[in-house]
């Protein structure tokens, strides 16, 4: 699976990544501000997360491999975003580094949150120390 920008276009490869389908799904309602940095996560049940940069950073949430997608959610409304990589802990916590904004000056800002059991929003946690 693949998802590109500005319009959050989902495509498919059923031979490695050599080529790819388009969908016809999209991520975002044409009317919405550009859809930039996507990243992907695939959760243990299916569940497809997409993390980008849509005016703010926000999350959106797939249970059915990526046919249709939630509504947008807020992940945080003062940052700009461009998330970088995640890490999925034991738990399914997704441990997600981003940017306040698209140039310098910057700050480096960390959240760590897990999708709840409905799939229909997130559950905010504390960033662990050490193991």
């Amino acid at each position: 699976i693949l998802i590109t920008r500005p319009d959050g276009a989902v495509f498919y490869s059923n031979d490695k990544g050599v080529t790819w389908i388009d969908s016809g799904s999209r991520v975002v309602p044409p009317a919405s501000p550009k859809f930039k940095a996507p990243q992907l996560i695939v959760l243990r049940d299916g569940t497809i997360v997409a993390v980008a940069t849509c005016g703010n950073l926000r999350i959106w949430i797939s249970t059915d491999r990526g046919k249709t997608w939630s509504k947008d959610r807020s992940l945080d409304t003062s940052s700009y975003g461009y998330p970088g990589s995640w890490i999925l802990d034991d738990d399914q916590s997704i441990l997600l580094p981003y940017c306040a904004s698209g140039r310098a000056p910057n700050r480096i800002y960390l959240v760590r949150f897990q999708i709840n059991e409905a799939r229909t929003g997130i559950r905010l946690l504390p960033v662990k120390n050490g193991p």
